[in-house]
């Protein structure tokens, strides 16, 4: 992707630090990237801060990832993602509503929809008021909360019992405690 682009879009820092980096410096100084600028290791507020000066975050997983908290951080942000068609980030990112999808291991599939997303702005920008919708209908501390009491009301209703006002597991008036119907 570096040899496609060369030094001719403007590029945003990556906040990696891991073992690709002795792979992605030399690539980057041979294609004379020097937009490219590699942070290293950064604290978690920073990246949302970096995150909230980006167009579009780029998640190029080649591995079966068990939840896409990178993007839905992004979409936190309102920042759409780019993103392998892998695991859960096919699931979470919905291809063209809040972020593009890629063949996993196709770099020239990933450059062409980072350039899609790069010449696109008002789509970009539109799929970024989606993420957040996203983040806000799905994600949030409350809306989790939520769903995990809207959860435990259908076992427990199944039963026979209910949550009590201060959340409290009562019996319902059909049922005795060792759950057996009463007449």
């Amino acid at each position: 992707m570096a040899r496609r682009f060369g030094g001719r879009r403007r590029s945003r820092p990556s906040p990696s630090d891991g073992q690709m980096r002795k792979e992605v410096a030399p690539e980057i100084e041979a294609t004379g990237l020097q937009r490219v600028e590699l942070l290293g290791h950064v604290s978690p507020s920073e990246v949302v801060t970096l995150m909230h000066g980006a167009r579009f975050l780029v998640f190029p997983s080649q591995w079966y990832e068990t939840f896409g908290r990178v993007a839905i951080e992004a979409f936190a942000c309102g920042l759409p993602v780019v993103a392998s068609r892998l695991g859960s980030m096919a699931e979470i990112i919905a291809d063209g509503e809040n972020g593009l999808h890629f063949t996993p291991g196709d770099g020239a599939e990933l450059a062409e929809k980072v350039e899609w997303a790069w010449t696109h702005p008002a789509e970009i920008e539109a799929m970024g008021r989606a993420a957040r919708a996203e983040y806000e209908a799905k994600y949030t501390a409350e809306r989790n909360y939520q769903m995990l009491m809207e959860i435990y009301q259908r076992v427990l209703g199944a039963r026979g019992w209910v949550l009590g006002a201060r959340g409290e597991v009562v019996l319902s008036r059909r049922h005795t405690v060792d759950g057996e119907r009463q007449s």
